[in-house]
C-alpha cells in the first residue's frame, strides 16, 4: 500500500511540475493561485518525500512501516510549524490569547477620503488616530506595507493613483489600515504584537516598493506575515513607487519594473535594519526560528516577490496603474526656483483631490477627547520601518461586508492561534455582536502559555 501511495504522490508532483513548472521553479510561495507559502520546498522536497513513502513499502513489518511513515509526517510537519513560529515570536510575551483578543477589539481602518498628503508624508503624529472607525476583521480592504525611509510625496502619488483605481472597479472609496493612524500610539508595543490580527483581518496586502523597502525588516516581516496568516499570494500587490530617473524615462513602466525586481533579487536580512537595534536582533531571530537560517529565509523571500513583480507584469490593469502614476509623475518632480522638487499629489480627476470641508465627514470616533489630548510620540521614533493602509466600506465584494465576508479569516486565525497556544477548547462565544464567533470562542477557551521572545 505504502508503495502505491508513494508512486501516486510521485504521479501526482510530476504532473503538478509540467502543468505549472514557474511554481517549482521559483517556489510555491511565489508563484500563482494554489502556491503556498509552507510548501516553499518546491518539486525536488515534494518528489524526494514521495519516493521516500514507497520505499516505507519495503520495509519487512508492519510496526516498523508505521514509525518510519510517522517519521516522515512529522518531518512534513515541521515546516508549517516553523512558519507559525513567526507569529509566535511575533506576539511576544504577552501570548496568543492576550493577542487575539486586544486584535479583535481594538482593530479599525481609516477611510482613505479622511487621509491627506500631510498626513501621510510625515511621520509625526497629525491626529488620524481621531478619524478612524471599529473595523470587524475582514472588512479592511486592504492593508498598505511601506518604508518611512522612501519618499513620501512619491508613495502618496503612488497610493492615490491606486485608490483611484480602486473607486472605478468598486464604484467606492477603501477601506485603509494605516499604521500611523490605526495604531494606538499610547500603547505601541501592545499594538504591534497584535500584527499578525490586524494583517489576518485584511483582505489584501499593498506593497509600496521603494528603493528602501527591501532594506526595512518590519516590511518584509509584514508580508510574511501576511501569507502565513491565509492571505494568499494573488492577494499581494506590489507597486513600484517612482523616482526621479523614472519621471525622465521614455519607458517608465518598465525602468520601475526592472528597479523593483533588482531590489527584490538583491534582498539580504542581513542587511536589512530596523529603527531600534534590539528590534532588528529580534526579528533576525524570528526569521532564523521560522526558516531554520537566514540564507533559506532570504530565498523564500526573494521566490515570494518574484512571483509579485512577475504578476503585475502580466496584469493589464496593474499596467494601467503604474503608466497613469509613471505619467503624473513625470511633471510633479519637476524643481521650483529653490531647487526643491515639487510635491506630487492626486490627479485632477481624482475625488481625493478634493478640499477636506467637501469631503463626507468620517465616521464617528470611539476615541476620547482625553486620549486625544494626550501628548503622543512620534511614529518614527517607534515603528518607522511601516505604513499601513486600510480600505474599508459598509458593503464587501461579492455578498456583502458582514459576518460571511470575514469568516475565511476569521477561522485561518482561530486555527493558527490554536497551534500556537496548543489550546482545543472552544465555547461558542458572544463577543462584538455576531463578528468573529470563532475567534471569541478560542479567546474564551483555556489558559494560552506565554510565547518566549526570540
Amino acid at each position: 500500500m505504502c508503495i502505491l501511495i508513494g508512486a501516486l504522490n510521485v504521479w501526482h508532483v510530476c504532473v503538478h511540475a509540467a502543468l505549472e513548472p514557474d511554481c517549482y521553479m521559483r517556489g510555491r510561495g511565489a508563484a500563482e493561485d494554489g502556491c503556498d507559502l509552507a510548501d516553499a520546498g518546491a518539486f525536488s522536497y515534494d518528489l524526494v518525500f514521495s519516493l521516500l513513502v514507497a520505499l516505507v513499502g519495503l520495509l519487512p513489518t508492519a510496526a516498523a512501516r508505521r514509525r518510519v511513515h510517522a517519521y516522515l509526517l512529522a518531518l512534513r510537519r515541521q515546516g508549517e510549524a516553523r512558519q507559525a513560529a513567526l507569529v509566535a515570536h511575533l506576539v511576544g510575551r504577552r501570548g496568543a490569547r492576550r493577542a487575539l483578543q486586544s486584535g479583535v477589539e481594538s482593530f479599525c481602518g481609516l477611510p482613505f477620503s479622511a487621509l491627506t498628503a500631510e498626513d501621510f508624508i510625515s511621520a509625526t503624529d497629525s491626529g488620524l488616530y481621531s478619524r478612524t472607525r471599529s473595523a470587524r476583521l475582514g472588512e479592511v480592504d486592504v492593508f498598505v506595507s511601506h518604508s518611512w525611509h522612501d519618499s513620501g510625496e512619491a508613495k502618496w502619488a503612488m497610493l492615490c493613483r491606486w485608490a483611484e483605481h480602486f473607486e472605478e472597479r468598486h464604484g467606492r472609496e477603501p477601506l485603509i489600515w494605516l499604521d500611523k493612524g490605526c495604531i494606538n500610539q499610547q500603547a505601541i508595543d501592545e499594538s504591534l504584537s497584535s500584527l499578525p490580527v490586524y494583517l489576518a483581518g485584511c483582505r489584501e496586502l499593498l506593497v509600496l516598493a521603494g528603493e528602501t523597502y527591501t532594506r526595512r525588516l518590519w516590511c518584509v516581516m509584514e508580508m510574511l506575515v501576511f501569507l502565513r496568516m491565509g492571505g494568499s499570494a494573488d492577494r499581494v500587490t506590489v507597486l513600484p513607487v517612482p523616482t526621479r530617473s523614472d519621471a525622465r524615462s521614455s519607458n517608465a513602466f518598465e525602468t520601475m519594473l526592472r528597479r523593483t525586481a533588482s531590489l527584490f533579487e538583491a534582498f539580504d536580512a542581513r542587511e536589512a535594519s530596523c529603527f531600534h537595534p534590539e528590534d532588528r536582533q529580534r526579528l533576525l531571530g524570528v526569521m532564523e526560528a521560522g526558516f531554520g537560517s537566514l540564507p533559506v529565509f532570504n530565498t523564500v523571500v526573494r521566490r515570494i516577490f518574484a512571483g509579485a513583480v512577475d504578476r503585475l507584469d502580466r496584469d493589464q490593469s496593474s499596467r494601467d496603474l503604474l503608466w497613469d502614476a509613471a505619467l503624473s509623475v513625470r511633471g510633479s518632480f519637476a524643481t521650483d526656483s529653490g531647487g526643491q522638487s515639487s510635491r506630487l499629489g492626486p490627479s485632477p480627476r481624482s475625488s481625493h483631490a478634493w478640499p477636506r470641508s467637501q469631503r463626507s465627514a468620517p465616521a464617528p470616533s470611539r476615541r476620547s477627547a482625553a486620549v486625544l489630548g494626550q501628548s503622543r510620540r512620534s511614529v518614527a521614533e517607534t515603528y518607522s520601518d511601516r505604513t499601513i493602509t486600510h480600505t474599508e466600506e459598509g458593503e464587501a465584494e461579492g455578498g456583502g461586508g458582514g459576518e460571511g465576508a470575514m469568516y475565511p479569516a476569521v477561522l485561518r486565525l482561530a486555527s493558527l492561534m490554536r497551534q500556537l497556544t496548543g489550546t482545543s477548547e472552544a465555547d461558542g462565544g458572544g463577543g462584538r455582536g455576531r463578528s468573529v464567533p470563532p475567534a471569541v470562542a478560542l479567546v474564551r477557551s483555556g489558559t494560552a502559555p506565554e510565547m518566549e521572545m526570540c
